[in-house]
């Protein structure tokens, strides 16, 4: 996972809360996604930084939960 993302283009790198309100779920949901995987982020420090592109990117993924049921 690399988010490339030029200088003019900084407002692409959430923090764990902005991916939230825009998945629309909880802070602590991104977090643990990202924890074990399943979200793409990175750690800087204690802090998680994710990329607007990658996780709407993730949004547009089929599920796998979805198809199994």
């Amino acid at each position: 996972m690399a988010c490339e993302v030029p200088m003019a283009d900084v407002d692409d790198v959430l923090t764990a809360e902005e991916a939230a309100e825009l998945l629309k779920v909880s802070s602590k949901t991104i977090l643990r996604l990202a924890r074990d995987g399943d979200l793409p982020g990175l750690k800087v420090g204690r802090a998680w930084r994710f990329c607007r592109s990658e996780l709407l990117g993730v949004l547009a993924q089929p599920s796998d939960a979805k198809a199994s049921r």
